[in-house]
């Protein structure tokens, strides 16, 4: 994690699949740069997204072999939260069965359509394109 002035304040390890912070860490965190990886691929999972609209890093930034994603704080982060989770909710079974039938018809693997779910999610629920 770095500063406003580029210095780096944070480095951490974690497990396979996660990174857990004590409460002094996230204070920390709050307002500032947050970067993390994503060793197997994939967007921002809602854990990410959460870990934004609680702990406030000014900007989150997720680093896949792939793609780059970054998500910026939003003016009003409560309301934001709730929108956010709602429209997750509401599309995640359309990508669902998007990515089934990519692999039913042979056009993907199981593998890479795990690691295209959140992409796609992400996309659709920021009306973006992620890249």
């Amino acid at each position: 994690m770095v500063d406003a002035d580029g210095t780096v304040v944070l480095t951490k390890d974690g497990e396979a699949l996660s990174v857990d912070f004590t409460y002094e860490e996230m204070q920390l965190i709050r307002g500032k740069v947050f970067t993390h990886n994503h060793p197997k691929g994939g967007s921002f999972s809602r854990e990410d997204i959460n870990f934004l609209l609680t702990v406030y890093p000014s900007e989150m930034r997720a680093v896949s072999r792939d793609y780059r994603y970054s998500m910026k704080l939003p003016d009003n982060p409560i309301d934001a939260f709730f929108e956010i989770r709602k429209i997750f909710d509401r599309v995640k079974e359309s990508v669902r069965l998007e990515l089934v039938e990519r692999v039913r018809s042979g056009e993907s693997t199981l593998i890479a359509a795990e690691q295209q779910f959140m992409h796609l999610l992400a996309g659709l629920v920021t009306g973006g394109d992620c890249s």
